[in-house]
């Protein structure tokens, strides 16, 4: 796996991978990036090249990075990891027409040519109270950050709910 700034093979794909390497999330970026290295290991092909940006954890950050990686001939983008990252990146490549599949959980970044791979709240809730419902489970409770993954959180459980039944 060479680094972002080796010269490009010719037949070779070239992807992407947009993480936060630094800033607060960089612990998860960085498990992320050892993780795609073996992953990429394992498949030992010789005609995908995986090189790797730093997107800091911030839409300017990761604005920059995909620029960066465009610039540098990606063919498709992977990541960033946060709805907010994604939002600005989307732009970017679609202008470029360079593919990206942000692992994002939140369904409203998700446009023409950026695709998420996060697990979209509302499924799991939906899935919990399902297999809940069937041992006979009626009460449910939630604890939830308030923001918009949170309320999507919610808002999964009172469709879950009228759905399945309980309180």
């Amino acid at each position: 796996l060479p680094p972002a700034a080796a010269p490009l093979v010719p037949g070779q794909k070239t992807v992407a991978l947009l993480l936060p390497l630094s800033g607060q999330t960089a612990g998860l970026g960085q498990a992320m990036q050892e993780a795609a290295m073996l992953a990429a290991y394992d498949m030992g092909s010789d005609d995908l090249m995986l090189r790797f940006y730093n997107s800091t954890g911030t839409p300017e950050g990761a604005a920059a990075a995909a620029r960066q990686a465009i610039a540098d001939g990606a063919q498709m983008i992977l990541g960033p990891l946060f709805g907010a990252e994604a939002r600005e990146v989307g732009p970017i490549a679609a202008q470029a027409g360079v593919g990206v599949l942000a692992f994002s959980n939140d369904r409203g970044v998700a446009g023409p040519g950026l695709n998420i791979l996060g697990f979209l709240p509302e499924a799991q809730v939906i899935r919990v109270v399902a297999y809940a419902r069937s041992k006979q489970i009626e009460r449910f409770a939630v604890i939830a950050p308030s923001n918009d993954y949170g309320n999507a959180v919610i808002n999964a459980l009172r469709l879950a709910l009228d759905a399945y039944g309980g309180q």
